[in-house]
C-alpha cells in the first residue's frame, strides 16, 4: 500500500460500495473467516498503513458497514482493539449494517453468507470490551 501511495495511488480511493481501503483491510468483503488470506498480523499491519496513509476510522460504506463491522467479520480481535485505541467512534461503528447485523451480532451469533456460518467468541470479547470501555451498554448481541 505505501508503495503504490508513493507512485501515486490514491491511497483513500473506495470501491464501488464505497468502501474505503481502511475498512477492507479491516475485513469488510471476508467470505470465509480463517480461509481467506492474511494473517491477522498482516490485517492489523495494513490497517495501520492504511490509517497512517490517511484513512478515516469512521468511514461508513453502502451497505452501512464500518472497519470494526470487518474485523468481525474477519475474526481480528487486535484489530478491533487497533481500532478502538486509535479513536473509532462506538457512536458510528455500533449500528446494524443493511443486514440488520452489529460488529457484536456479527462475532457473537455469525453472519450468513452463502453456507458460511461461523462465530468467535474471541473477537466478540474484545468487541464487548471496547464496548464496556467506551461506556455502551453490552448486551448479548446488541
Amino acid at each position: 500500500m505505501r508503495l503504490l501511495a508513493q507512485l501515486g495511488a490514491n491511497p483513500l480511493l473506495p470501491n464501488a460500495d464505497n468502501t474505503p481501503p481502511l475498512t477492507v483491510a479491516a475485513g469488510v468483503g471476508t467470505r470465509s473467516p480463517g480461509e481467506d488470506a492474511g494473517t491477522e498480523s498482516e490485517a492489523l499491519e495494513a490497517v495501520k498503513v492504511a490509517l497512517e496513509l490517511g484513512g478515516n476510522l469512521d468511514a461508513v460504506d453502502n451497505n452501512a458497514e464500518t472497519a470494526m463491522h470487518g474485523a468481525a467479520y474477519k475474526f481480528l480481535p487486535s484489530v478491533v482493539r487497533f481500532l478502538a485505541e486509535k479513536g473509532a467512534r462506538i457512536e458510528v461503528w455500533n449500528k446494524p449494517n443493511k443486514s440488520g447485523y452489529t460488529p457484536l451480532k456479527i462475532a457473537a451469533e455469525g453472519f450468513k453468507r452463502e453456507t458460511n456460518m461461523k462465530t468467535s467468541p474471541v473477537t466478540a470479547a474484545a468487541i464487548r470490551e471496547v464496548m464496556k470501555a467506551a461506556g455502551a451498554e453490552v448486551g448479548q448481541t446488541k
